[in-house]
């Protein structure tokens, strides 16, 4: 068993992703730190398993960490959905290639973005939290592909202008769903179909404009 010791550094917040890189044939560990004590800075480390070194990534990402492993790696990036719950509230999307080595981060809420969700939002299959809550104006349906994220456990879309009618049946799909907003929109109608599967479901949201709701036999309303 080879060990891998890590570089000591002072104390900050670790969170770490480990995959292999096809074209290089080579399994790497990548480490990024957040210090949140004086200056905030995001530090980005990798491990070759093939050089058997470590080295430091440049990086002008700011990043807070909120959990200590990523939560997915696919097609050679390791991915972190980073959900920061003090005010303002946001939701950050970060991305490590492990071939290029470059971090990216996509910060979802509070980006007055116009239009609809898009369908390949539905192709993000890591995904464990969906957040565009907030000074958005996002419009019309949400989108069928959105029920290929089955391992969501937040879903939050209040304070948009979704459609008016019944929530789609297909959220009955999200088996691990805890937390369910839905403010403000334009939602009348919870089928009980669409979401007596939420065994997990702990939070349900829907006030303001979804003041006529009706038909929550599953919550006994």
């Amino acid at each position: 068993m080879h060990i891998v010791n890590l570089p000591k550094r002072s104390i900050c917040y670790v969170s770490v992703g480990f995959g292999y890189e096809k074209n290089a044939d080579d399994y790497k560990v990548v480490r990024v730190l957040s210090y949140y004590a004086g200056r905030p800075a995001t530090i980005v480390e990798v491990y070759s398993t093939k050089l058997g070194s470590w080295r430091d990534v440049k990086t002008d990402v700011r990043l807070n960490m909120t959990t200590c492993n990523c939560d997915a790696f696919v097609e050679g990036f390791a991915y972190w959905v980073i959900r920061n719950e003090n005010k303002p509230r946001k939701t950050v999307l970060a991305a490590f290639d492990l071939r290029s080595e470059m971090v990216t981060a996509l910060n979802i809420s509070n980006m007055d973005i116009l239009g609809t969700i898009p369908p390949q939002l539905g192709n993000l299959s890591f995904l464990i939290s969906l957040d565009v809550v907030r000074n958005n104006r996002l419009h019309g349906d949400l989108p069928q592909e959105l029920s290929h994220l089955h391992r969501l456990k937040v879903m939050d879309v209040g304070y948009n202008n979704f459609r008016t009618g019944e929530i789609p049946m297909w959220f009955g799909v999200f088996s691990e769903l805890q937390m369910l907003i839905l403010d403000n929109n334009g939602f009348t109608i919870i089928p009980p179909a669409s979401i007596s599967n939420l065994s997990k479901l702990e939070i349900l949201s829907v006030s303001f404009k979804a003041a006529s709701l009706r038909r929550l036999a599953t919550f006994g309303v």
